[in-house]
């Protein structure tokens, strides 16, 4: 064996790559007349699974969208306009102020145009120290078409000693937005 003489191993070649050699698949005999084999079958459990997973999160979603429909994350809320009118006084921003109310409420409480001025002087002695002194939570709220009402109770600490309130808001929509058409303290 150490006599055999060995072939040269050509050096490569630099410039390109080695071409690979060509291998070909064994060939599998088929007798002469009979069928070819019949192809492999898929398992049908990875399409059946992934159809369910798939129904399961469509559902899911079909969910989320409904509850999110019925509490009023898709347009207006009549609650989220009470809480709107409760952070326009503590912001004293007059403007968000008038878009949480009715031109008919507006007119009535104001006698017509809200001076804004004395609006924002009245609405800052909410605010003792940099602390608005009002809570207001929502208790209840019932639609019927273009009128709502939303019962909150609120609590009032700007003179010192908390004071508990009862109170209904009547809103309506104008112009598709729900708006605050009347305030009743039902503590009183």
């Amino acid at each position: 064996m150490a006599d055999e003489p060995t072939a040269p191993v050509p050096p490569p070649a630099s410039d390109g790559p080695v071409p690979l050699p060509e291998y070909a698949a064994p060939e599998v005999p088929v007798a002469e007349g009979a069928p070819a084999p019949a192809p492999a079958k898929r398992p049908i459990w990875p399409f059946v699974l992934g159809g369910a997973v798939l129904l399961f999160i469509l559902a899911i979603v079909g969910v989320v969208i409904a509850v999110l429909a019925v509490f009023g994350a898709f347009g207006a809320d009549p609650s989220k306009t009470v809480l709107e009118y409760d952070r326009a006084f503590e912001t004293a921003d007059c403007a968000l102020f008038q878009k949480t109310l009715s031109d008919g409420y507006e007119q009535a409480a104001f006698g017509g145009e809200l001076d804004c001025a004395a609006w924002t002087e009245n609405a800052e002695n909410y605010t003792t120290d940099g602390t608005y002194a009002f809570t207001v939570r929502v208790q209840s709220m019932t639609v019927d078409g273009d009128a709502a009402q939303v019962v909150t109770h609120e609590t009032d600490t700007s003179s010192g000693s908390p004071q508990d309130y009862d109170v209904r808001y009547y809103l309506v929509k104008e112009n598709g937005d729900w708006v605050i058409d009347d305030i009743v303290n039902e503590t009183e």
